[in-house]
Order: C-alpha cells, then sequence, then structure tokens
C-alpha cells in the first residue's frame, strides 16, 4: 500500500530486492528483501533476482524531498 511504503520511507528504505517464486521450495507467494537503516535519507535501490540467481535489474526510486517551513 502507499501508506505503508511511505512509512519505510520515512524510516529509511535503502534498498528492495525481489526473489523469484523458486527461492524457497513450495512458495506460493512472490518473496521480498527490504534494506532499512534508520539514519538514511537516499534514494531506494529496486533490483530483482532471477531464477539463475543473478541480479537482474536495478532501477533507483528518487526520494521526494520535503519542503521546509
Amino acid at each position: 500500500s502507499h501508506k505503508r511504503l511511505a512509512i519505510m520511507l520515512e524510516f529509511g528504505l535503502k534498498k528492495i530486492i525481489h526473489l523469484p517464486r523458486n527461492a524457497f521450495k513450495g512458495a506460493r507467494v512472490q518473496t521480498c528483501i527490504l534494506v532499512l537503516d534508520n539514519s538514511y535519507n537516499g534514494d531506494t535501490k529496486f533490483s530483482y533476482i532471477t531464477e539463475e540467481g543473478k541480479f537482474r535489474k536495478t532501477t533507483y526510486i528518487k526520494r521526494r524531498r520535503r519542503r521546509e517551513k
């Protein structure tokens, strides 16, 4: 959800890694790894691993900067 993502970004979401369904035997849902760091405020790295176990693509989610009052 957007609300959950906003909370994680505010905390310090460094990286999201999506795993293929065959990463865990018998898995029926897709899994991801979230790397959080409370002091991090940069852009979020988004990547996924292929079924062969290699990183396939990496993109960056640009963090919106809050306006200072």
